[in-house]
């Protein structure tokens, strides 16, 4: 079993397996995440991928997917230090709750699902950017 380590906004937790976040529409977010295994020695990343996504229900397929991201290219990957950024555009047309899940394919093909739960997006209350 993998463990990640998410740290945002300052706040650092563990998420083994359910762990509701909390992010912005229209908001650039960004999730650091550090994984590890269960005796806590550093997994290492490279060449392996962070698939984050994000869906309705559970049952959606993946093509119907309000949001996925495939990360290839990690912050420290010896270190297993990885980034998770969602741009504006990627928030701009979500609102309200939607489950998540966070899935770490290895270099040797490994596959964990180290992170899922409940992801709500609030709406900002200033509109304009300017």
């Amino acid at each position: 079993m993998l463990i990640t380590y998410i740290v945002s906004d300052s706040e650092e937790y563990q998420i083994p397996t359910n762990k509701n976040l909390i992010m912005r529409s229209k908001n650039t977010n960004v999730l650091d995440t550090y994984y590890v295994d269960e005796d806590d020695n550093v997994v290492d990343l490279t060449g392996g991928t962070v698939f984050f996504t994000i869906k309705d229900k559970i049952s959606d397929t993946d093509d119907n997917a309000k949001l996925q991201k495939k990360i290839t290219a990690h912050t420290d990957p010896m270190a297993g230090e990885s980034k998770i950024s969602l741009t504006p555009t990627n928030t701009a047309d979500l609102s309200g709750n939607y489950i998540y899940s966070i899935k770490l394919k290895l270099s040797d093909d490994t596959i964990y699902t180290v992170g899922e739960g409940v992801i709500l997006f609030a709406q900002e209350v200033t509109i304009s950017e300017n």
